[in-house]
């Protein structure tokens, strides 16, 4: 079965190759849920998304099925060698197995966390404002200016509270109406700080299996800013593929897998607190 032309691993200024296409995992013959979506190492920034717990169910009792996915994602790079992730942009969208993704009738993503906005690795930043003018000798001398000659200058200093930003929502992928079929994440650094996004997210992604959506998929593409060594003669962005994940509602065809999960019920998998599981760690800044 041909890939779909969504499902993309997009570093923009990464080079493609056989010596970076670690990355490009793909399924078994006929394999459901793929535990390991992707991964990709070179020259000191590492990345990986796995499949760490899957639970079926009903969206509600004697609801429409539904799904429950915790996701990893690692994000790794040198801080020594200045080596990091910028930014990283995140989508796992949903459709049927064989046909595109946008087409009716597809996954519901009914809940999703991490959701909203969060500031992480907050650090402070004293910032000195300086205002200097000079003094209008026909109009007489001011305040600020007598004794010190015609030049006057003040100086305020302001502390600012710098951010790791992430934000995740529900998104309308691949269509302009109807239900919202991906969750998206994106990751910034603390632009004072310098030291990379999280290394660590930990999301969670409910969907409802309409009753006319047969087999199914995830596709996930990842958008990626990194360090400025990579910005250097690389301006063409580089594209590679990852093979969609399946899932199938049928009897038998949809195990669970992972840790078994406190306080879920599957018959009304909607009622399951999923701000308890996602979660971002924040970077560790290392010190001689």
């Amino acid at each position: 079965m041909a890939e779909s032309e969504e499902t993309n691993f997009s570093f923009p200024l990464f080079d493609v190759g056989p010596e970076g296409a670690a990355f490009r995992l793909d399924n078994e013959v006929d394999e459901i849920q793929r535990e390991h979506w992707a991964q990709y190492r070179d020259s000191n920034l590492s990345y990986q998304a796995e499949l760490f717990a899957v639970t079926h169910g009903t969206i509600v009792p004697n609801g429409n099925h539904a799904v429950l996915l915790i996701l990893d994602f690692h994000f790794a790079g040198s801080i020594q060698d200045g080596r990091r992730f910028k930014h990283v942009e995140l989508t796992v969208a949903f459709g049927q197995k064989d046909r595109p993704i946008g087409q009716k009738p597809d996954p519901i993503v009914k809940q999703m966390a991490p959701v909203g906005t969060f500031g992480l690795d907050t650090t402070k930043e004293s910032v000195e404002h300086v205002a200097e003018g000079n003094a209008n000798v026909s109009a007489g001398p001011s305040l600020a200016t007598v004794g010190i000659g015609g030049r006057y200058q003040k100086t305020t200093t302001v502390d600012h509270m710098r951010h790791a930003m992430l934000h995740g929502y529900r998104w309308i992928h691949k269509r302009n109406r109807g239900t919202q079929n991906a969750a998206v994440w994106k990751l910034d650094e603390n632009h004072a700080s310098k030291n990379g996004v999280p290394p660590q997210l930990r999301a969670a992604i409910l969907i409802e299996v309409p009753q006319d959506c047969g087999p199914f998929k995830a596709e996930l593409t990842v958008k990626a800013n990194v360090d400025a060594l990579y910005a250097i003669g690389r301006a063409v962005r580089s594209t590679t593929h990852i093979a969609p994940v399946y899932f199938d509602k049928k009897d038998g065809q949809w195990p669970d897998f992972g840790p078994s999960l406190k306080d879920i019920t599957t018959n009304n998998l909607t009622g399951c607190d999923l701000e308890s599981i996602g979660a971002a760690k924040t970077p560790v800044i290392l010190t001689n």
